[in-house]
């Protein structure tokens, strides 16, 4: 592996810079958040509930309790978008 320039990194850090990527992507594309908290949260859970992505991977209960709790779609929407700026930093 060293001669190919590659080194180990934790299951954590591999899906932190996989979350990142794709908030990056999400953002860049103007693509609806809420599509795609579904898709953190089984990284989250295929990472072994990584802490590192902790945020992004509970992002679809977060959705379902704002719906819960009578939230607009554009609100959480908002919110959503708000995490994954912060997170992709």
């Amino acid at each position: 592996m060293n001669e190919l320039g590659l080194a180990h990194i934790t299951i954590g850090e591999a899906a932190l810079r996989v979350a990142k990527e794709t908030a990056r992507e999400i953002l860049r594309a103007g693509d609806d958040p809420l599509r795609h908290a579904q898709a953190f949260q089984s990284l989250w859970i295929r990472s072994n509930y990584a802490k590192e992505i902790q945020t992004l991977g509970t992002l679809h209960d977060d959705v379902w309790i704002a719906q819960s709790m009578g939230r607009s779609d554009d609100q959480i929407r908002d919110w959503a978008t708000s995490v994954l700026k912060d997170f992709s930093r």
